[in-house]
This record gives C-alpha cells, sequence and structure tokens, in this order.
C-alpha cells in the first residue's frame, strides 16, 4: 500500500470507528445514510495484515496474531462494495489460502491467528449456533439421531475437503466431529442434517410368514405393493 493512500471506503453509516491504529484510513461516506453499508477497497493489493488491522478495529474482536508471520500481499477487488460480514469472509478465506486461520482457543476470549495445519487442535468446540460465532475457522460436534456417523462422515469429506478440515466419526456416541472454515462447515452441518432426516423416513415392514422357517424366507421376495381396499373382497 503506497503511504497516503486510503485501502478502505466504507458507505453507511453504521461504522465510524476510528482507525488510528491501523495503517491505513478508514473514510466515511453518509450520503445515504439509510443504505445498507458496505466496504469497498481502493486498491488491488494489498497486505493481509492491512485487512486484519481493518476488521479488528470496526468489528471491535480482540486478536492476537504476529503481524510479521502473516506479512503477504494479496489481490483484492471488491467492485463496487461488499458488507463487512462478507468482507471478513474473504480475509478468512485469504488467511486459508496462506495457511492460517482464526480460531478461538477453549477458555479464550479473544481470537488469534494460528497456522491452519494446527486449527483443528487449537479452535474450541462450539456448543451454540456457529452464525453467532466471529471467529472464521470453527469446530461443532454434531449429535446424529437416525443416520450412522461412518455414513455421514463419508459424505461430508466430499463437502468439507479443504486444507486443515477435520472430520471425524464417533460411533458409540452417534455424533461427528466437523472443523473448518465457517461457511463450510455450516455447509457441512446442512448436509449432515438432511441425512440424519432422510434416515428417519425409512419405512420398515413387517410381514408375517406362517408356514415357511424363517431360515427359508430371502426378503428379495417381498416388495411393498399398492395399499388393500377395504371394499373390495376375493
Amino acid at each position: 500500500m503506497r503511504p497516503g493512500r486510503c485501502l478502505l471506503f466504507v458507505r453507511g453509516t453504521a461504522c465510524r470507528a476510528a482507525v488510528a491504529a491501523v495503517a491505513c484510513a478508514l473514510a466515511v461516506r453518509a450520503s445515504h445514510p439509510s443504505a445498507q453499508e458496505l466496504w469497498h477497497v481502493s486498491e488491488e493489493r494489498v497486505q493481509l495484515a492491512d485487512l486484519l488491522d481493518v476488521c479488528v478495529s470496526s468489528f471491535g474482536f480482540s486478536l492476537d496474531y504476529d503481524r510479521e508471520a502473516v506479512r503477504a500481499e494479496v489481490t483484492v477487488r471488491s467492485g463496487p462494495g461488499v458488507t463487512p460480514e462478507a468482507f471478513w469472509r474473504m480475509t478468512n478465506r485469504l488467511l486459508a489460502e496462506h495457511e492460517f486461520a482464526c480460531v478461538q482457543a477453549a477458555g479464550e476470549d479473544g481470537l488469534a491467528i494460528v497456522a491452519l495445519a494446527e486449527a483443528a487442535s487449537v479452535a474450541r468446540v462450539e456448543t451454540g449456533a456457529i452464525d453467532e460465532v466471529r471467529a472464521g475457522y470453527v469446530k461443532v460436534l454434531h449429535t446424529l439421531t437416525h443416520a450412522k456417523p461412518d455414513e455421514v462422515g463419508d459424505v461430508l469429506r466430499h463437502v468439507l475437503a479443504g486444507e486443515g478440515s477435520l472430520i471425524q466419526s464417533i460411533p458409540t456416541a452417534r455424533q461427528v466431529l466437523l472443523a473448518g472454515l465457517k461457511p463450510q462447515v455450516a455447509e457441512a452441518l446442512a448436509v449432515a442434517q438432511r441425512i440424519d432426516l432422510a434416515r428417519a423416513r425409512v419405512v420398515v415392514e413387517e410381514v408375517v410368514v406362517l408356514h415357511l422357517p424363517p431360515s427359508r424366507v430371502d426378503p428379495g421376495d417381498f416388495s411393498p405393493g399398492p395399499p388393500s381396499d377395504p371394499d373390495v373382497r376375493d
């Protein structure tokens, strides 16, 4: 970023936080006070650490990271602007592309930037809705009601497949442990819920066999037929 240039412009009135501590300026244009706030990056090539500083100052959360370790120049094309939440998701995706992740560790109030390879072991297990979690990388323990954890885990490996992701089946507890970038984990949870619900719709029919021993019954000989009409007599 060239000295004296403004990295980020904001349209709207929701964000008026001072950003004197960051390496760039934050300008607010309130020509449309009722319009949704949009963030626009004025330069395509910016420092990843600068994006983090803007998010910390604007959202107001605590973030522990080594600015020198996260030194990387990234390309951002924000076009006409993106919402603050979309900007934060983009920043987390760029972190992952450079093998970093933003996590909240167990017992910690603030967030931290860690190596992506270590994120699954550092991130706390979320107990509430992940939509309310600020960290960009999350870990959840999902309980199944009908489907088998191994079956669900095999499917989710095609959904949550990014580097640093974790899928672990726990058959004894009928649970699956998932970890990864929050949007991908949210998608994996939705798929797991659909699979679980589909298993609940399986209908088990009992067929009474009167004249054959069970050892001679082939389940393939039986298939559900149309419901009988009580008004029809043989």
